[in-house]
């Protein structure tokens, strides 16, 4: 046991603005030890047992009880497994190697009762599944919650995925023979399947975006050799998979090496993403409630709640694809290998990402400014008799492998 000396001068420590764990380190005491007296200085002797035997400080445990409601009310609960797992990792970020016990859940419900009267929340949306008027209205309830009003429109993100094959240009009118119905064009054999990840903000703003090839390991013959073509790549991001989709692996590196440093704030952040089983992930969710993220995952709905589906993939693919047959054209179909397909992906998307273009889908979903009567008068609506559609499953295989664009690995 560390003597009392060491004690208090490491109580004075933390007083004077020293992190516990610091303290603790600097003058031989427990970290437990410390963490209790401190405590028991500063409280009345029976709110000081009860937050030792807590584990938790009220502090963390308000603001995990805080970001666990909120999270219920945005049709995404915390299972829950993923409390208890949050729990420990707030005592091992504290410094702690300490772990919650077997009760400590039940007893956490029960400090915050609140938690529990709204435990049937994902079940009324899971029988609500769908771009109905129905689910909107509930997602716009959702919306309207105290802690979600307060974030402020350039903390507002959406972050989707979107999928190009390499050389697929567009169907268009051409002069033929009047004795046949369609002409055939030529295109580029490359069917290669590639998924790009982009996130744009409530005020027109865009995140470099990370692309995910099909294959093992990012390799240097993909990038362009020549500055020009390279520059537009620079903050850009780069993962593999075997099937060139997204992946819990790929999400995590997304939200850590992208949006979490890009937009980074010490104030609140609402991320709307598509509901990819990806986002709903430990670690997803644990670096979102770390770093004072809120999900919003209104499923099944993209197409009507999403701004980067009502108003920049569309353009982008379009303007992508039109680049395809020009170069086809011009090149007499030449192979579209990565080079091409990135440098034809940069140029589509200097024009088609626009700051216009993505406030044009903020308004029209209704997100921002918020309007329920933009989604509400969308022709994509669907009636109440139809049946939506659903979503793929997380895909949980392939490698990350994350690498800037000036400095590609070599395979």
């Amino acid at each position: 046991m560390a003597p009392e000396d060491n004690i208090q001068q490491a109580i004075q420590a933390v007083r004077d603005g020293q992190s516990i764990r610091k303290a603790s380190e600097a003058w031989g005491v427990p970290f437990s030890t410390l963490r209790d007296r401190v405590v028991a200085n500063a409280q009345p002797k029976g709110q000081y047992e009860a937050q030792v035997m807590q584990k938790l400080s009220p502090d963390q445990e308000k603001h995990l009880a805080d970001w666990v409601l909120a999270q219920k009310a945005l049709g995404l609960p915390v299972k829950h497994r993923q409390i208890e797992v949050f729990a420990n990792r707030i005592l091992r970020a504290s410094g702690s190697d300490q772990t919650v016990g077997k009760h400590w859940l039940q007893k956490f419900i029960r400090r915050y009762p609140v938690l529990k009267t709204k435990k049937d929340r994902r079940m009324d949306i899971k029988r609500l599944d769908g771009a109905s008027t129905d689910v909107i209205k509930a997602w716009f309830h959702f919306l309207a919650i105290p802690v979600i009003q307060t974030i402020d429109p350039q903390d507002r993100w959406n972050m989707d995925e979107t999928g190009i094959m390499e050389g697929l240009g567009t169907n268009g009118l051409c002069v033929g023979s009047s004795e046949t119905k369609e002409a055939l064009s030529k295109h580029p054999e490359s069917r290669i399947w590639t998924t790009i990840i982009e996130c744009i903000s409530a005020t027109g703003k865009a995140l470099p975006p990370l692309v995910i090839f099909k294959g093992k390991d990012i390799q240097q013959q993909w990038f362009p050799d020549n500055g020009k073509d390279l520059d537009p790549l620079r903050n850009w991001r780069f993962s593999t998979s075997q099937n060139g989709w997204t992946s819990n692996d790929i999400a995590l590196e997304w939200l850590t090496k992208i949006f979490c440093p890009t937009t980074a704030t010490s104030k609140k952040r609402l991320l709307i993403v598509d509901g990819h089983g990806s986002h709903e992930t430990d670690d997803f969710m644990w670096t979102c409630f770390s770093n004072n993220i809120y999900l919003f995952l209104p499923g099944h709905a993209s197409h009507v709640l999403q701004p980067l589906d009502l108003s920049v993939f569309s353009p982008l693919k379009t303007t992508y694809r039109r680049g395809i047959n020009d170069l086809t054209v011009m090149t007499d179909c030449v192979p579209i290998g990565k080079r091409l397909f990135l440098r034809r992906y940069a140029q589509a998307r200097k024009d088609a990402i626009k700051e216009r273009n993505i406030r044009s889908g903020w308004k029209a979903s209704g997100l921002w400014p918020v309007n329920l009567d933009k989604p509400l008068m969308s022709r994509l609506l669907l009636n109440p008799t139809n049946q939506p559609v659903s979503q793929p499953a997380s895909q949980s295989a392939g490698q990350s492998a994350i690498q800037p664009a000036s400095q590609p690995v070599v395979g």
